[in-house]
């Protein structure tokens, strides 16, 4: 019984949204908004996109990259000489 109501208010809030757009569209206007929200064009500006992504990123992958590490230890206080084994 709630679906049959719910349903009826479904379609008729339908009517009343469909009886307020009365604007009449021209033809470049319907093309425009048919361009503007298909979803494969969408989809391939989305690949396009990535393709330029991933180009951009191999492209610097071939630059050297320099990579360096300083690492000198200094103790303080009583030690054990790693090269002697002295203290």
């Amino acid at each position: 019984m709630r679906r049959k109501y719910l349903l009826i208010a479904l379609f008729v809030a339908a009517a009343l949204f469909a009886k307020g757009q009365s604007a009449r569209l021209t033809l470049n206007e319907c093309i425009e908004t048919a361009l503007k929200n298909n979803t494969d064009i969408k989809q391939k500006e989305l690949q396009m996109s990535n393709a330029n992504v991933n180009f951009r990123q191999a492209k610097n992958n071939r630059l050297p990259s320099l990579q360096s590490q300083y690492n000198y230890g200094i103790n303080n206080g009583r030690s054990i000489d790693p090269f002697t084994n002295g203290i």
